[in-house]
């Protein structure tokens, strides 16, 4: 939000063109550190589709309630494809703490 105050870190300073790299992410705290306490394999959670990536091959959905976002399938059974900002309900199939990365498919669109 616009007035907001935000801690960041200076990465790079280059004074010649006025330009200075910062990054918030060294402040922000890890999601994927303890993520197997509230997300399990066959589980399913609701999110909300935030990406198509790589010409339809899935969706990229942002898990309610958590930091963390999930790289789902969309079986073939589905007659249509979830648009953008849908609500969805997607059952985990493998979480990978070390690349940071959560992969399941789709189950319906809410």
């Amino acid at each position: 939000m616009f007035g907001d105050y935000l801690q960041v870190r200076v990465k790079n300073i280059d004074t010649i063109n006025n330009i200075y790299e910062l990054s918030a992410k060294d402040f922000e705290e890890n999601p994927f550190k303890n993520i197997r306490k509230y997300i399990s394999i066959n589980g399913e959670y609701t999110g909300t589709v935030i990406a198509f990536p790589k010409q339809k091959s899935g969706i990229l959905v942002q898990l309610d309630n958590t930091n963390v976002t999930c790289m789902c399938r969309v079986p073939a059974r589905f007659n249509s494809y979830p648009h953008f900002m849908n609500k969805v309900l997607i059952r985990v199939t493998e979480i990978k703490e070390n690349k940071k990365f959560i992969y399941g498919y789709l189950v319906r669109i809410i």
